[in-house]
């Protein structure tokens, strides 16, 4: 319901922090929702979490973030160092990018101040980066955008061989 809302909203970036792992007959069902194709087909740049288990999501995949569609983007966790977070999931082939997400200043919601990380914090900052293109670009589609973000990587030492593409840099 809330994707649909987005869309008819005119959202063209959706973050999704969560990992559903589900057993192969709700897997295939949840990827043939209707509203994956809607999201492709409307321009939508769905940008995913990987999750906060250490899993290689290559042999233990979740959705939304392992559909493998053009318009999605699976991100992990690193922290200060560029080092991944210990906790967070990886996959050559299915998470697309790390990117800063830990040690992060953030809120209580009660306005205090505390230190937070995780893959939905990393997700959350390569979201911004695909609005910001979308600002700069409106003409772009969903997968050009994806592409772009998964172009400017940079492949460091220290997420080498974990995630496809490497380690998120704001685009130029």
């Amino acid at each position: 319901m809330a994707l649909r809302e987005a869309v008819e909203a005119g959202a063209r970036v959706v973050n999704l922090s969560l990992c559903l792992r589900l057993d192969p007959a709700a897997a295939e069902a949840f990827a043939a929702d209707p509203i994956w194709d809607r999201l492709e087909k409307e321009d939508v740049v769905v940008v995913c979490a990987a999750g906060n288990d250490a899993a290689d999501r290559d042999r233990v995949p979740v959705l939304p973030g392992c559909l493998d569609r053009p318009n999605i983007l699976m991100v992990t966790a690193t922290g200060p160092s560029g080092d991944l977070l210990p906790n967070a999931a990886v996959g050559r082939r299915t998470v697309h990018l790390a990117a800063p997400g830990g040690m992060l200043l953030s809120s209580d919601g009660a306005a205090v101040p505390v230190l937070v990380s995780g893959t939905s914090y990393a997700a959350a900052l390569v979201s911004g980066a695909a609005a910001a293109v979308i600002a700069d670009h409106p003409e772009l589609t969903a997968s050009e955008i994806v592409q772009r973000l998964c172009r400017d990587a940079e492949n460091t030492r220290a997420v080498e061989g974990l995630v496809r593409y490497g380690h998120f840099r704001w685009p130029r």
